[in-house]
């Protein structure tokens, strides 16, 4: 009876994997947790414990193509201080790959805008994996508290000053109320060269004010494109 039993189980599993039901998720011919042990890929003869990118690099682009079951454990190294500086960095891009199906990451992205332990050169993915997974409005008071403590002439900080406003401006009108006493102005534009829209927020955040200006305008002549986004901080 007891062998009747273990044959029983496992053509049940046999049966499950064959379903797909039973199987853990693929990409890239391997599954999710062979991706994630590959996060902490290291060569066996390296220099301090390093090298590995590559593959590493491989590892975190299945976990993207893998999607929401990966999404768990990438939020996990993206919190955990303790990871070197690489794989959270990875781990950010990943959640931004995945795009809306990411959306369980944004309170964990919001909060590592403010971690300390994160390198300043990882930053503005951050709010640019928020605009990706759709979380830009939900991510307005943290946007705007980053915007207005950060120094600006810090070269470092340029390219999340950058991202930071992006992903401010796709915030749109519907994200004025949470912007802290915001003075919006909308403006169209429609010449016989120029057609598109330019709004502009002056923002009082907890240590300066800031002005962002958001145009998007078409030459009808040429049917090119042209759009600006730029910040401008000013005295109190």
């Amino acid at each position: 009876p007891v062998k009747h039993l273990e044959l029983s189980a496992a053509c049940l599993w046999l049966w499950l994997v064959g379903c797909g039901l039973g199987a853990e998720p693929q990409a890239n011919g391997h599954s999710m947790s062979y991706w994630i042990d590959r996060t902490e890929f290291v060569p066996l003869f390296s220099f301090h414990g390093e090298g590995g990118f590559r593959e590493r690099t491989e590892a975190f682009n299945s976990l993207a193509r893998i999607g929401a079951p990966a999404v768990p454990t990438l939020v996990e190294i993206v919190s955990d201080p303790k990871k070197k500086w690489d794989r959270r960095w990875s781990a950010v891009q990943a959640l931004g790959q995945i795009g809306p199906a990411a959306i369980a990451a944004a309170p964990a992205l919001r909060v590592a805008l403010f971690d300390a332990t994160m390198a300043d050169h990882q930053l503005y993915d951050i709010p640019a994996a928020l605009r990706k997974i759709g979380a830009s409005k939900e991510a307005v008071p943290e946007l705007v508290k980053w915007l207005t403590q950060t120094d600006p002439m810090e070269e470092r900080h340029r390219l999340c000053i950058y991202e930071c406003a992006k992903t401010l401006a796709e915030a749109g009108a519907a994200a004025s109320p949470a912007i802290p006493k915001a003075a919006r102005e909308a403006r169209t534009v429609d010449t016989a060269g120029l057609k598109g829209a330019e709004t502009e927020w002056v923002i009082d955040g907890p240590e300066r004010r800031f002005r962002l200006h958001v145009a998007d305008f078409r030459r009808v002549a040429l049917g090119s494109a042209y759009n600006s986004l730029s910040v401008e901080y000013l005295k109190y």
